[in-house]
């Protein structure tokens, strides 16, 4: 009896340029209230009573990689304003972006705003992208999709 092997098909995961899922919900911590404009944009308003971090989602920077960390509001700081953290304290968007290289770790995306600094409509592009070109300006909101590849095996006469 000969048998033949079909073609089979496998789906696969891509995103576009945005490679971080903001999934944080609108929520108020220490004073400062921080609103998900469902578009993968927040909003950032009050008088911070303590350092506060809004934990806005997780990334995975693969080893070997360069990412660009950006979406942080023009004027902030690395210790007494605001800032955008896309992996660790050292490596965080302060209004211009800034470009890390992945260990292959799993690291938390952040909104950081400083004890006793005062914001008002803030707005926070969160992005985490290969494009090392890409700005503030050039925020696109995270999506995902799921497409299906067809690949077919050759036809294998089976007795």
């Amino acid at each position: 009896m000969d048998m033949m092997l079909y073609g089979k098909s496998e789906q696969k995961q891509y995103s576009g340029k945005n490679l971080l899922n903001a999934t944080l919900q609108t929520t108020t911590v220490n004073g400062v209230t921080c609103t998900n404009n469902g578009d993968g944009t927040y909003t950032i308003n009050g008088t911070a009573t303590s350092d506060t971090l809004f934990h806005i989602g997780y990334f995975i920077f693969e080893k070997d990689t360069k990412y660009k960390i950006v979406g942080c509001p023009q004027g902030g700081s690395l210790n007494t304003l605001y800032r955008l953290d896309g992996s660790l304290n050292a490596n965080s968007d302060t209004g211009n972006g800034i470009v890390y290289s992945g260990d292959g770790n799993k690291r938390n995306a952040r909104i950081v705003v400083f004890n006793g600094a005062r914001v008002n409509n803030l707005l926070f592009k969160p992005m985490i992208t290969t494009d090392l070109t890409a700005t503030y300006d050039d925020f696109e909101p995270y999506h995902e999709q799921t497409v299906t590849l067809p690949y077919t095996l050759n036809a294998i006469p089976v007795s």
